[in-house]
């Protein structure tokens, strides 16, 4: 790899002077006083707004108000705040009489905040009203509190506590600036020590003075722009990005009086927002909901899309990206064209999609010792790979590099902190003749830019001794839509030699399972991993994983807390049992309320769980599948007299579900309270799949001549070898069941079999593959049932067993998904249970090659395949067994793994 060991940005032209800030302000009051600098965004109401006179104005009493009460130079003052104009003009308040700003995390408990106060030893703290009660928690007596917003709900006067009001009047003339104090600290800036032993970075007024000025060069801010601030200002890049950066330039910020996914949309349109500055986890929800929209579109729109969406990732005219996708992007807001990401790394294929539909995508890369940005990509190109060169006065060196470049990232340059606050040792631990040491791992291109992959101490050394950087595999993996958040952690190997396997924990995007119907969470989320681990290394791809309904652990800028996931995964499987179900009513029979209906049932189906919450699922935490789901389902109906809709019913994901959707159903005939009763149950002769059950003779001839066809051209490209057709039943219903390597498994079967059982085959087909008119048509001439098992299980099993009652034979692949690798996977109870309760005998097959000529993710390959029929199991071969269905699907797995070469 063709790489570089330094590189700088541009060259300092002129030293700013220490007041630039306020210089830049001032002239912005002066030539334009009434332009609107702040704006708060109210649903429903007129904005708040505050122009650049009113910036100058409020924070030059503010700043007399002070200078008046005592505070002097180097003082430290803490603000303890929501998001608001506020908040900005209480910093600039501070900084004008040269005192130090202390961001106090408003997410932070009392005991943490107490921690932070008691180390930088604030004098003062700024609060707003929804803070109050927390800041007198944390502070001591001597601490005195200003308070926004008390004014009008008649707050005290006193020592402990002033009005916002009160202090801007309690000053005459704003005080002079502090000379020469460019090297003095403006900023202590806490990134840990929350709860035990504090580390905060002590930036100085020239660190940002030379930050917002690189900034405001790299990102092109304008007086054009209006900006939406959502982050808390207790970081420093929101500090920079949404507050000092835009004031300086001109332009306009907004910000939000209720922080939703809805309100941000809404101010996009209403505030007009041409850029928004945010960590990469919006931007990986943006993509998402585009690209959902996208797949929900009839297929013509989606082929339109993919069309469009092509030609835009091979142009590099940003104006033919605007034009093709303009009607998407407006849908989010009509003047956003900039998506700035920093705080952690973005998705390069997120960035190089969101740059295909036309926005402007960059990235900053920096840490709060580099006062936000110490990189950032240029905008005049589109390359999501790398995080940008140094911006105007800053050094990146990569230290002790291997072989391929990458090393450590050291920074050096006027943006680099003074060090931490009352600690040189920490300072020490991190700074060597002036470069600081990141921690972060990268490389630097041929061309500049820098490449960040990893951090030092996330690495996940394996067994085998390579090293993984998991933001890359949660990147990869996170291209599922059914997973909402990953992280990728190394757990200690069960055995051989010393190191780690990777584990994946996931939090699944439950909005997209209700919005598709899906109720397997485990197996969906299960599929899309196996999926995706074919487009990695081996080493890279995930040998487990666990599945959490509570959002993974975040700091404040989002990045996940991977110990405490790591920690938490190893006491989780080192936990005692859990506690049994409590239940919430008692009693039995038809009427009963349905919450203690859920109970006494969940009580008897799983009586090891830990009490009942509403909030649990029922797969995720009580461990039901979905069969064991339905068999629920009907019980409860059973006992309510309820009789739930199918459509409600694959939306029941919780306990509180559960117990809704049965409220809410209108009272009917209950259905029975077991699988042997549910498939029992009589089907209308329009309903799904009963039509194929009766084709005629001319349709019969045409459909054996076309799987037979088929099976020719077959297996002229994949030589096909097949053996124990004789052992098939010679007549009567039966049950199919092979092994599932390659979307070729059906066909194959099906053109091995005699002319009198094609003439009765019926296939449960998954129907995402049956929905266009052509494929529906194939579907019916091929005897093919298309239904979606995952979301209609009930139906799929009722069309099953009335297709046997017909004398059909049924083609059902136990496992559910094609395989991964090509071995055999865990068979589910279905087939079994319409064996044994039909008394239908089960005919083994066991496949082999075929995952070799056409694997999962893969293309085709001429490779032989073996097909093998071994002889039929019956029900009643397992009558003696304590649970017949479950002896039937084991014997069943252990017949097919036999035939198909892999025992």
């Amino acid at each position: 790899m063709n790489v570089l060991l330094e590189v700088s940005g541009p060259p300092l032209v002129e030293a700013a002077p220490d007041g630039w800030l306020f210089e830049r302000i001032g002239r912005w009051a002066t030539d334009a006083p009434g332009r609107f600098a702040f704006a708060i965004d109210r649903e429903g109401g007129p904005p708040e707004e505050y122009t650049y006179r009113d910036v100058r104005d409020i924070s030059e009493r503010l700043a007399a108000g002070l200078a008046a009460e005592g505070i002097a130079r180097q003082d430290r003052v803490g603000i303890l705040m929501e998001n608001t104009p506020q908040w900005v003009f209480a910093l600039l308040g501070i900084l004008r009489i040269g005192a130090v700003v202390v961001p106090l995390p408003t997410l932070l408990p009392a005991d943490g905040v107490a921690n932070l106060v008691a180390h930088s030893g604030c004098r003062w703290i700024f609060v707003d009203r929804q803070n109050l009660a927390k800041a007198e928690q944390a502070a001591p007596e001597k601490v005195r509190l200003v308070i926004f917003g008390g004014e009008d709900a008649g707050a005290p006067f006193g020592r402990r506590l002033l009005t916002w009001d009160r202090l801007c009047g309690s000053g005459g003339p704003a005080p002079p600036m502090p000379a020469d104090n460019g090297a003095e600290a403006a900023l202590i800036v806490y990134t840990s020590g929350t709860t035990g032993d504090p580390k905060g970075a002590e930036l100085s007024v020239r660190n940002l003075v030379y930050e917002v000025r690189g900034a405001i060069e790299a990102l092109q801010f304008s007086r054009d722009h209006r900006i939406l601030s959502t982050l808390p200002f207790s970081h420093v890049l929101p500090l920079i990005a949404n507050a000092l950066g835009p004031l300086a330039a001109g332009a306009g910020v907004v910000f939000l009086s209720q922080l939703s996914s809805e309100s941000i949309s809404h101010a996009f349109h209403r505030r007009r927002i041409t850029c928004f500055v945010c960590v990469p986890q919006f931007f990986y929800l943006l993509h998402q909901r585009i690209f959902a929209a996208v797949r929900d579109q009839p297929l013509f729109a989606r082929w339109i899309f993919r069309v469009a969406f092509g030609l835009a990732r091979r142009s590099r005219s940003r104006v033919l990206r605007r034009v093709l996708f303009r009607g998407v992007r407006g849908k989010l807001g009509p003047d956003l064209w900039l998506l700035a990401s920093g705080g952690a790394r973005l998705d390069p294929q997120v960035g190089r999609d969101l740059g295909a539909l036309g926005y402007t995508v960059a990235q900053a890369y920096g840490l709060t010792e580099t006062t936000a940005a110490a990189t950032i990509t240029s905008l005049d190109t589109m390359d999501a790979d790398t995080v940008g060169r140094p911006i105007r006065g800053v050094s990146i060196r990569i230290d002790q590099p291997k072989e391929d470049g990458n090393g450590e990232v050291w920074i050096r340059g006027p943006v680099v902190m003074t060090g931490y606050y009352r600690d040189p040792e920490k300072t020490r631990q991190v700074m060597t003749d002036g470069w600081l040491r990141t921690g972060d791992l990268g490389y630097i291109r041929s061309d500049g830019n820098l490449v960040i992959t990893g951090r030092s101490k996330d690495v996940i050394v394996l067994a085998n001794g390579k090293n993984i950087y998991p933001e890359e595999l949660e990147r990869h993996y996170g291209q599922s839509p059914y997973i909402k958040e990953i992280c990728v952690i190394g757990l200690p190997a069960d055995s051989g030699p010393a190191g780690e396997t990777l584990h994946a924990v996931v939090v699944p995007d439950l909005d997209e399972f209700r919005r598709r119907g899906q109720t397997g969470i485990r197996e969906m989320i299960q599929f899309d991993l196996e999926s995706l681990s074919r487009d990695l290394p081996s080493y890279q791809r995930v040998l487990s994983f666990s599945i959490r309904n509570e959002p993974l652990p975040r700091t404040a800028t989002r990045k996940i807390r991977r110990f405490e996931v790591r920690g938490n995964e190893v006491s989780r499987r080192t936990a005692r049992p859990a506690a049994p179900v409590r239940e919430a009513g008692s009693g039995g029979g038809s009427g009963q309320g349905a919450d203690a209906v859920v109970a006494k049932l969940l009580r008897e189906v799983r009586p090891d769980r830990w009490p009942i919450d509403p909030s649990m699922s029922l797969e995720l935490d009580l461990g039901l599948d979905s069969l064991a789901r339905v068999e629920l389902l009907a019980k409860a109906e059973a006992l309510t007299g309820a009789r739930v809709d199918e459509r409600d019913a694959a939306r029941v994901m919780t306990v509180g579900d559960l117990s809704r959707v049965l409220e809410e159903a209108q009272s009917g005939p209950a259905r029975g309270q077991s699988w042997t009763e549910i498939i029992q149950e009589p089907m209308d002769a329009g309903q799904t799949g009963l039509p194929v059950f009766h084709r005629g003779w001319l349709m019969k001839i045409a459909g054996y001549a076309a799987i037979k066809t088929a099976g020719l051209l077959a297996s002229w490209m994949f030589p096909v070898r097949a053996r124990g057709v004789e052992n098939l039943p010679a007549d009567g219903p039966f049950l199919l069941c092979p092994n599932h390597q390659s979307f070729l498994d059906g066909p194959l079967v099906v053109a091995q079999l005699p002319r009198a059982v094609i003439d009765k085959i019926v296939i449960l087909g998954y129907s995402d593959y049956w929905q266009s008119t052509l494929m529906r048509a194939t579907a019916r001439f091929l005897s093919v049932v298309s239904i979606d098992s995952n979301i209609n299980l009930v139906r799929a099993m009722q069309v099953g067993a009335a297709g046997l009652r017909e004398g059909c034979v049924l083609l059902v692949f136990p496992e559910g998904s094609r395989s991964i690798d090509g071995r055999v996977m865990g068979f589910k109870k279905g087939a079994a249970i319409l064996a044994c309760a039909l008394d239908v005998p089960v005919a083994p097959v066991g496949i082999r090659g075929a995952f070799e000529a056409w694997p999962r993710n893969g293309t085709f390959r001429f490779r032989p395949i073996e097909i093998a029929f071994g002889v039929p199991l019956h029900p009643g071969q397992f009558s003696g067994e304590s649970d017949p269905v479950e002896a039937l699907t084991q014997a069943l797995r252990a017949r097919v793994r036999e035939l198909a070469g892999q025992e």
